[in-house]
């Protein structure tokens, strides 16, 4: 059974075999005057790094972008360094999993 990356958000037939047919989501209240970082990902990487490891890296890399600013965004620079975890920790386990991961950056100036 082949399994398009267009279906890796769930489905409702192979959810009994794993592929949930809804995400998990969380809502935020999006404050005036903040700025959020949003990491939405496949189980590739949230099936070996979880949320609080996300978070640090996240961190990490805001901190650093803030003071040594590079041609790359804030967005593809969490995006490789988690792809690299994700992929570090795979290894690992001597298998393997599609990573695909989008990050956002809101701003709200309101």
């Amino acid at each position: 059974l082949a399994i398009n990356m267009t279906r890796a958000v769930g489905h409702s037939t192979l959810s009994k075999y794993g592929l949930i047919a809804a995400p998990e989501t969380y809502h935020v209240a999006i404050q005036p005057q903040h700025e959020y970082i949003f990491v939405a990902a496949s189980d590739g990487l949230w099936d070996v790094v979880d949320n609080e490891q996300v978070f640090n890296v996240v961190q990490s890399i805001y901190h650093t972008f803030i003071h040594n600013q590079t041609n790359e965004s804030i967005e593809d620079e969490i995006v490789m360094e988690l792809i690299q975890c994700a992929q570090k920790k795979w290894r690992k386990k001597r298998v393997g999993d599609n990573i695909s991961i989008v990050v956002t950056r809101i701003f709200n100036k309101l």
